[in-house]
């Protein structure tokens, strides 16, 4: 009974110091640069589109401020991976020489999602450089919100060399993750965008046109989480609720330490009698 009480009391503090919506609400979203856990500049968000819906995703502007974009058959690769869907479209920007492609990705993380750093290696890239990035966006909401206009992406450049060692590719990717509550749901979303770079030399003009884009795509897809984002705890939220919350709270601490207690006086009883 003692370790039953222990085990009972361990559990419901845990419970009481974790936010409600954390378990509560599906709807907790984050843009992120790490698909195992969690990383420092994180931002939460709320989802404009169904991410999971190939027909919602298929009806992402094809036209979005100066770039132009087609669509690529990916038929065999979802079936190939088991992906829930992908869209892979090229974006053709006025001002700019090189086209854009830009991918969503939804899988289940534990079967065929593969991070871009794998899926690049497998067709015979060479991962160069690997750093943080970030996408200011420049929409109205977005600048008036609480939660930072600056979104994290994860920057690849990767090259691609012949059997002779010459570099015949040279690419700048950006990409980053959209998590839901791992409580309801083990699906995970990749954003991408890629283009050419030149062989030598700076790839400012490819990493910026790409940032360029996503500034403008970003809205369309999520909005700034409006809610209060701070750690509040439900024994926090339950205090606030004046008497009738600190009874609730009373009552589900004095529970498991009625457990842990009450064998103890028992044996204490019985021992004196």
């Amino acid at each position: 009974m003692v370790i039953l009480g222990a085990i009972v009391l361990i559990i419901m503090v845990f419970i009481l110091l974790i936010p409600p919506a954390l378990f509560l609400s599906p709807t907790v979203t984050f843009i992120d640069t790490e698909i195992s856990q969690a990383s420092p500049n994180r931002i939460p968000v709320q989802t404009k589109t169904d991410f999971g819906n190939p027909e919602v995703i298929a009806s992402f502007p094809h036209q979005i401020s100066k770039w132009e974009g087609e669509d690529y058959d990916v038929t065999k690769y979802v079936e190939l991976l088991g992906a829930n869907l992908i869209l892979l479209r090229g974006y053709m920007p006025i001002t700019f020489s090189q086209p854009l492609f830009f991918t969503i990705v939804q899988s289940r993380t534990t079967s065929s999602f593969h991070p871009p750093k794998i899926c690049f290696s497998g067709q015979g890239y060479e991962i160069q450089e690997e750093e943080d990035e970030t996408v200011q966006v420049d929409d109205a909401s977005w600048l008036q919100s609480p939660t930072a206009a600056s979104v994290p992406f994860k920057m690849l450049v990767i090259t691609k060399s012949n059997r002779d060692g010459k570099l015949m590719e040279r690419r700048v990717a950006l990409y980053c993750y959209v998590k839901g509550n791992q409580f309801y749901s083990d699906t995970i979303t990749l954003i991408q965008t890629e283009a050419l770079a030149p062989l030598q030399g700076s790839y400012e003009g490819s990493l910026n046109e790409q940032k360029d884009f996503l500034a403008q795509a970003i809205p369309l897809l999520f909005s700034p989480m409006q809610a209060d984002t701070r750690w509040r705890p439900l024994a926090l939220s339950l205090t606030e609720k004046g008497a009738g919350g600190f009874a609730l709270l009373a009552v589900l601490l004095l529970i498991p330490i009625g457990i842990i207690i009450y064998p103890i006086l028992l044996n204490k009883g019985s021992t004196k009698y």
